[in-house]
């Protein structure tokens, strides 16, 4: 398992000796500089400590002052040419952007007490924190331009956990006292590369159901941050082993033991893992056996689109993996068993979108999301199908791409996956290979389109409503995508053509259109 490990000259044991960590990253020295010049003590604290020692480099940084926290952020955001703002009341929390966005942001916390030292307040406050590796704290001595000099605070041992690589809750109820730790273990496992110590997974074991105690904003927020890293297959299954993500997502458990046959050689439940695996591999790995049957380049350009962002924190990487989790979800209810003893799983995929939507809306997804979610699950059969022509012609593909839009990367590699995570009798190693290059040539159709600029609009939403009279909704994009596949079929040029067009084929999808057209 990869292993982010420190060097042995960045630990220390819990004691004042400095520590000097190499810092080569020009945006973090100056924003650590000036949080050493502050006028009053001030420790690096959390993640920021754990990063600066593994990396030598930080995403944000995170200080406890002794001080005013207010006056420390506009300090801060003075010399930063950036802004600050209150996060939180209680603790007293103050966030400082710097207008350079390459500059971590600071939050800084302000630390409350009567004549304690500064040390003894901050070692009270790591005892209070969740894992012992993001219980450390650092006050800085020197900086150079190449290395940090910390005098670290160690209280907890998370320096020693670090260099073995594990993940170990502060106390005996670090993870009840904040049941979102339960899952935040397994995200910040996975990010690491690091094990997680067997207390904190009887810990899950035990308390699992308490996830629930938890708003949904924060469960979705680390799970897709867990979705987020590639590979976290291992530790979705150790999350899965110990109960906590058939809390979350319950349908999972609904799988287990569901039988398949044909071209499944699973129950639904460990095919649908499978082909989480199928698509890490796929995303992650090039010389694996879904990587060799796509080209690099492409895979490229479809790891960068999956890095886009969908909302504040939502990646389509992450909103993809969490379709692959949900993409036969109703697999379940729809089972029967035909007098050929042959198993079907008639409409599966459009109840599963149904369901889907239904998990999106419990994780307070947002709506864009939750309705991309949807479509992933609704259409992961479409490009099988469309392969299974005997020879596709370009109106079907140029129907395809147009009807999934901005989502035809992520259908066509879930369905891939699915397809590569079915090895039952009727499976056939050719057949497979044949289809995973058709998925690479709609790939690359999807990619070189993507860079043409295309042909000019001929309607835009606004003329299409006055002209039908009707509001915003799904059948304004569906008239649209009618001309736009006209369109590129050279069946049409103008806009009068494109108006006539619609004047005929309205009365047939005026009352609802297709059901796979958002």
């Amino acid at each position: 398992m990869r292993r982010l490990r420190p060097s042995t000259d960045s630990l220390c044991e819990p004691e004042p000796a400095p520590v000097r960590v190499p810092v080569a990253d020009e945006p973090t020295l100056t924003v650590l500089k000036e949080v050493q010049r502050l006028p009053f003590p001030a420790f690096l604290v959390g993640g920021t400590v754990r990063d600066l020692l593994i990396r030598g480099l930080v995403q944000d940084v995170d200080v406890v002052v002794r001080g005013s926290a207010a006056e420390a952020a506009r300090i801060l955001a003075s010399r930063l040419q950036g802004t600050c703002f209150q996060m939180h009341p209680d603790p007293l929390t103050f966030r400082t952007v710097a207008d350079n966005s390459a500059l971590p942001h600071v939050d800084l916390l302000e630390l409350k007490g009567g004549d304690e030292p500064s040390e003894d307040l901050v070692a009270r406050d790591l005892s209070r924190r969740d894992f012992t590796i993001n219980a450390m704290a650092a006050k800085l001595l020197s900086l150079t331009p190449d290395q940090a000099g910390l005098q670290l605070l160690d209280p907890c041992g998370g320096s020693k956990d670090l260099a073995a690589g594990i993940v170990r809750p502060v106390s005996d109820t670090a993870l009840s006292d904040d049941p979102v730790r339960m899952l935040r273990c397994f995200r910040l496992a996975a990010e690491l590369g690091f094990e997680i110590a067997p207390e904190a997974l009887q810990a899950v074991a035990r308390h699992h159901a308490r996830i629930h105690d938890c708003a949904s904003e924060r469960i979705r927020d680390e799970l897709l941050l867990l979705l987020d890293v590639t590979p976290c297959l291992h530790y979705l299954e150790l999350a899965l082993r110990a109960g906590l993500l058939h809390e979350i997502i319950p349908e999972l458990a609904a799988m287990r033991g569901v039988r398949q046959d044909g071209y499944h050689h699973l129950d639904v439940h460990d095919h649908t893992i499978e082909a989480l695996r199928q698509l890490e591999q796929l995303l992650a790995d090039s010389q694996s056996e879904a990587g060799c049957l796509i080209g690099r380049d492409l895979m490229a350009k479809a790891r960068a689109h999956l890095a886009d962002a969908v909302q504040a924190g939502v990646t389509r990487k992450a909103l993809l993996k969490l379709g692959a989790l949900l993409h036969d979800i109703a697999k379940p209810q729809t089972r029967t068993v035909e007098a050929d003893g042959r198993t079907r799983f008639i409409g599966h995929n459009s109840l599963g979108a149904e369901a889907a939507r239904e998990v999106g809306r419990r994780l307070r997804l947002g709506r864009r999301a939750t309705e991309m979610l949807a479509k992933m699950v609704r259409e992961h059969m479409r490009p099988g199908v469309l392969a299974s022509e005997l020879s596709p012609t370009e109106r079907a593909i140029n129907r395809f791409l147009s009807q999934m839009a901005d989502l035809a990367v992520e259908v066509l590699l879930l369905e891939l996956s699915d397809r590569l995570a079915s090895r039952g009798p009727a499976t056939r190693r050719v057949s497979v290979e044949k289809h995973a290059q058709f998925t690479e040539s709609l790939l690359a159709t999807y990619f070189q389109r993507l860079g043409q600029s295309g042909p000019p609009r001929l309607l835009d939403g606004n003329e299409v409503m006055a002209r039908f009279r009707i509001r915003p909704g799904p059948l304004v994009g569906h008239l649209l995508a009618i001309v736009l596949e006209a369109q590129q079929e050279g069946r049409i040029t103008t806009k009068e053509a494109a108006l006539a067009l619609l004047d005929r084929v309205f009365p047939s999808v005026g009352d609802e259109p297709p059901g796979h057209v958002e």
